[in-house]
């Protein structure tokens, strides 16, 4: 389990690839799991948060396999998957210890310090996320990092329409 594990911290600094991992549907259900799991913020009630957080997870999962589809590598769908849920976990850990600095600061100048910290993060994501795509879809670099800014801007999209409707 371990080597697991850190097989997708070395996939976040880019030095295995997607296809170095297992093809498994346990592995993927859980990755799935752990994406889940760390999704859950405090400032959200957890039924809203399992909501939010299984809506991202699946249209993620939907974005690649229709890019997958697309370019018609759809084997590598459960590997592609295992990969994004698994450095979205991951990343998804690293926030952790930032999100109370956040809520505590967010309406004061000191709010600026973990905002950047967040952009750095997703930037980092939009990053491994480019990688990962490449892989799987063997794409260009270039056009990686297109259609990974493209998955994560209607994911945040989507996820601020849920967030709305789930809070009304």
């Amino acid at each position: 389990m371990k080597s697991l594990i850190m097989q997708f911290v070395t996939i976040c600094f880019f030095r295995t690839n997607p296809q170095d991992l297992p093809t498994s549907r346990v592995l993927l259900g859980l990755t799935a799991f752990a994406a889940l799991f760390t999704s859950i913020r405090s400032t959200v009630e957890l039924p809203n948060a399992l909501l939010i957080a299984s809506f991202h997870l699946f249209l993620m999962g939907l974005f690649i396999h229709t890019a997958l589809l697309f370019r018609r590598r759809t084997a590598r769908w459960s590997q592609t998957t295992s990969a994004v849920f698994g450095i979205t976990a991951v990343i998804n850990l690293v926030t952790w210890p930032f999100i109370p600095w956040m809520e505590h600061t967010q309406d004061t100048p000191q709010g600026a310090i973990p905002a950047l910290i967040g952009v750095f993060l997703t930037i980092w994501y939009i990053a491994i996320l480019a990688h990962i795509l490449r892989h799987a879809l063997d794409i260009r670099g270039v056009t990686s990092i297109w259609v990974s800014v493209a998955c994560v801007s209607v994911l945040i999209i989507a996820t601020l329409a849920i967030t709305s409707l789930a809070t009304t």
